[in-house]
């Protein structure tokens, strides 16, 4: 890691990451994408965490996409996955042809992304999304590239971090068909310097406050990713007692009740009897 973030490896043969997909295939792959990020920002604390959502990627991921992935990869599954993606699916809501509703109804059909509820539509959409992460990786070769199916994650310096964000942006685009949702872009450093990021990105010094989101504006205290919160330890202690208040929430009023007839017992157990 010294080698590869003490410089620039722009020259043919210089060291290179490789881009961590670990939502398909990796066995604990979150709790592993969580601990990397983790342990990324402890040991170069200095460095940035920008992460990137993709808009309803899996149902506008190009089945071209996925077709050239199949071809390099795994060349083998090309028939079987024919079957279901060689050709537009007519889709169902409730059971019943999903139509547009006129006097002479006409069927929606699919005719990009994964079929939901396929059981390949994981492994589907890692080979397609995969030549982007390489491709960006390519282009950036000291950034960690950490993504699960198609949440994505850039550590690096931050600037650099940025630039790998935003060239995954774009050619996620052009090869995929499928694109980022800025809204939910985000930046968080323990201590470096984030100030040539834009006041559009949240997280950044400038950006602006959104109180529809609970945002205060400039650089965050912490982040979540994959559902763990990351950052300063009073943040992230208060975003997880914020998060088991709201769950126990649901059970204040919870117990439990049996009424029998004909004088049997009638018994009621609360949460209060329990705690």
């Amino acid at each position: 890691l010294e080698v590869i973030n003490g410089r620039k490896p722009d020259a043919p043969g210089a060291p290179c990451r490789v881009p961590l997909q670990l939502g398909c295939g990796t066995p604990g792959g979150a709790e592993i994408a969580i601990m990397a990020v983790r342990l990324h920002l402890e040991r170069f604390p200095e460095h940035a965490f920008l992460s990137d959502d993709k808009v309803n990627g899996f149902n506008r991921i190009t089945r071209k996409a996925i077709f050239r992935g199949l071809r390099r990869w795994f060349p083998e599954l090309i028939p079987t996955v024919e079957l279901w993606y060689g050709r537009a699916g007519g889709l169902f809501l409730h059971g019943e042809a999903a139509t547009d509703g006129q006097t002479e109804p006409e069927q929606y059909y699919s005719y990009t992304g994964c079929q939901q509820g396929d059981s390949l539509a994981p492994l589907l959409w890692c080979v397609g999304y995969h030549e982007t992460l390489l491709a960006t990786q390519a282009r950036h070769p000291t950034t960690l590239i950490i993504a699960y199916l198609d949440d994505t994650g850039d550590l690096d310096e931050p600037a650099e971090a940025l630039a790998a964000m935003r060239t995954g942006e774009r050619l996620s685009s052009e090869l995929c068909g499928i694109v980022s949702n800025r809204a939910k872009q985000e930046a968080y450093s323990p201590s470096g310097d984030l100030s040539c990021l834009p006041s559009s990105l949240r997280g950044a010094p400038s950006a602006a406050p959104d109180a529809s989101r609970g945002y205060a504006g400039g650089q965050l205290p912490g982040f979540k990713f994959l559902g763990s919160f990351m950052g300063e330890a009073e943040w992230c202690s208060a975003k997880l007692v914020g998060r088991a208040e709201r769950a126990l929430t649901a059970y204040e009023n919870v117990g439990r009740n049996w009424a029998y007839s004909e004088g049997q017992l009638t018994t009621r157990v609360g949460l209060d009897d329990c705690c």
